[in-house]
């Protein structure tokens, strides 16, 4: 018979969310972490505050879109 038309088991597919759930925190953990480092680096140099607000800006914008795209990668994959 076809893949396509093949139901899925249950546990399976519970299984196959949790794995997708926890891919998601780890992922965005991750991301948080990095740029909090980065953040640190920011405010402990001597650069005016007026670049400091501009780079912490601009992290703070890459981590809102770099975390989104891990949650959206996993709604696709559980779409699949």
């Amino acid at each position: 018979m076809f893949k396509l038309f093949q139901k899925k088991k249950k546990e399976d597919f519970s299984t196959q969310m949790i794995e997708l759930i926890e891919n998601v925190i780890n992922g965005r953990l991750s991301i948080h972490h990095k740029y909090e480092v980065l953040i640190k680096r920011v405010s402990k140099s001597n650069k005016p505050v007026k670049t400091k607000l501009a780079i912490s800006r601009y992290i703070m914008h890459r981590i809102l879109r770099e975390s989104d795209r891990v949650f959206i990668k996993a709604q696709i994959q559980a779409n699949k």
